[in-house]
């Protein structure tokens, strides 16, 4: 049964994490094809995407699996909360203009 619903998942986890990716592709698209960066005013905060993206994929099959494992809708977002929280803060920088 979860093949036959395996592509969908992939889908749905995707789009949960298409529109970031987006963003990075537009700010590193326009400083590439420029030599500027898109959005100035704070644009070292876009860099914290990169640890948002991939979280954002994982972190539904993370979910799932809680749900699946206790059948309880609670353990999964308590736990995906924390992961996320934890990354969010390992990678976070200050950047204070001069």
């Amino acid at each position: 049964l979860m093949l036959i619903y395996a592509p969908f998942f992939f889908i749905f986890f995707l789009s949960n994490s298409l529109g970031l990716f987006l963003i990075l592709l537009v700010q590193y698209g326009t400083l590439w094809s420029t030599g500027t960066v898109r959005w100035t005013e704070g644009w070292l905060y876009v860099n914290l995407l990169f640890a948002v993206v991939p979280t954002m994929f994982i972190l539904p099959y993370f979910h799932r699996y809680f749900y699946l494992m206790t059948g309880r809708i609670i353990l999964g977002p308590l736990i995906t909360c924390l992961i996320f929280i934890m990354i969010l803060l390992s990678n976070t920088v200050c950047y204070l203009p001069l």
